[in-house]
């Protein structure tokens, strides 16, 4: 399973692969509990690619946002799917985040006086 990572103005930007699901759920607990350790805490989750997920890959961004929030950061997520957003919905977890269009916009977000973003390395 490939995980796209980089930061950008200190904050850490992860896009999720297609499936996020039981099967591969400790890989991606293991990467997002990583990234939030050895970065500020600060993290932009892209759901762009998802186009499924079960209630694990619910519970694992529930527990990154945990995880943030413990180190005085934050999860903002991007990029969701009518039917991910739904999802959310549904176990009413959409508003213990913050939702955005895109990767942009949550970094300005979290960086709103931090001038030009970087680029992706």
């Amino acid at each position: 399973m490939v995980f796209e990572h980089y930061t950008d103005r200190g904050i850490d930007i992860v896009k999720l692969p297609s499936r996020i699901m039981m099967s591969n759920a400790v890989e991606t607990r293991d990467l997002l509990s990583q990234i939030i350790r050895g970065g500020s805490g600060r993290i932009v989750i892209d759901c762009s690619l998802i186009i499924f997920t079960d209630s694990t890959g619910s519970a694992l961004i529930v527990s990154a946002l945990q995880k943030a929030r413990q180190r005085g950061g934050d999860v903002y997520l991007v990029g969701l799917s009518d039917q991910i957003l739904e999802l959310l919905e549904l176990m009413r977890l959409h508003t213990g985040f913050r939702l955005f269009e895109d990767v942009a916009s949550a970094v300005t977000a979290y960086t709103p006086d931090e001038g030009t973003p970087s680029t992706p390395t």
